[in-house]
């Protein structure tokens, strides 16, 4: 399948729905993606965990104190970008919707979105420059808020 016709079938949303970094970034990337996950006949579901997967390590990596590391690990996270547009795409073009996949998607978020919030809290740590009690109430502040919103909207 060709980019311009995953491009159609998975229409893109307007950007003010959507978050900037993940509409430049994650949608112009993830049909690439899809093609071959539509090749090897990859299911959304196997997407979103590996979605989880690379979330997870992309964390991991991402809280050593190592440049290298973290490199790695931010290549990860933004694998994770990708792929968290890929599911859903995958899953437009092949019409394989189940509930179990919407709340697959919605796990992923919540298990990966304070993981990297984690990650960054230990990075910040590790600089040895800010007030740790400081940046620890921040953080776990985001990171519930985030969780929080998550679950009302």
């Amino acid at each position: 399948m060709r980019y311009k016709d995953i491009r159609k079938i998975t229409k893109i949303q307007p950007i003010n729905r959507e978050v900037f970094f993940a509409y430049f970034f994650g949608r112009r990337l993830s049909p690439f993606f899809v093609n071959v996950f539509l090749n090897l006949k990859i299911k959304p579901n196997t997407v979103t965990v590996y979605m989880i997967i690379a979330g997870i390590i992309g964390a991991m990596l991402f809280a050593f104190d190592n440049i290298w590391f973290k490199f790695t690990g931010y290549i990860f996270m933004l694998l994770w970008l990708i792929l968290d547009c890929a599911d859903g795409e995958v899953a437009r073009v092949t019409k394989v919707f189940s509930k179990f996949g919407k709340e697959l998607d919605y796990i992923a978020h919540i298990i990966n979105h304070p993981l990297f919030n984690i990650a960054f809290l230990i990075s910040l740590i590790q600089l040895n420059r800010y007030n740790i009690m400081f940046v620890s109430i921040v953080s776990i502040v985001l990171i519930s808020s985030n969780l929080v919103s998550r679950n009302l909207f």
